[in-house]
């Protein structure tokens, strides 16, 4: 989404681009992982299955799974911004210029 945005106008503004990959798969996870638990919940409901401590386990995975996706997509966009912040200059230090001497 954001990505798909910055990639278009302004690729050379991309410093980190691993850093922007993982904005990227983030994203994609944020939409994507929200429905896969919410069908791992429905099916796991509705076998009946998990045992004793089925509820709990319902309990987890519907927590996880209305929680994951605004929480991946916050990620994202932080990495996102963390990708195009500027490098750091390198230090470099002043040159060392001789001290005259007192008979010059």
């Amino acid at each position: 989404m954001h990505g798909s945005i910055i990639v278009i106008f302004k690729p050379e503004r991309i410093q980190s681009p691993t850093l922007f990959r993982w904005a990227t798969t983030l994203a994609a996870l944020s939409i994507l992982l929200p429905p896969v638990l919410t069908f791992f919940f429905n099916v796991t409901v509705s076998t009946g299955g998990g045992g004793r401590n089925a509820d709990d386990i319902s309990a987890l995975v519907m927590m996880l799974g209305s929680t994951s996706g605004p929480v991946l997509l916050g990620l994202s966009v932080l990495a996102a911004f963390a990708s195009l912040r500027p490098r750091p200059a390198p230090y470099v230090s002043k040159p060392q210029v001789p001290e005259k001497h007192p008979l010059d």
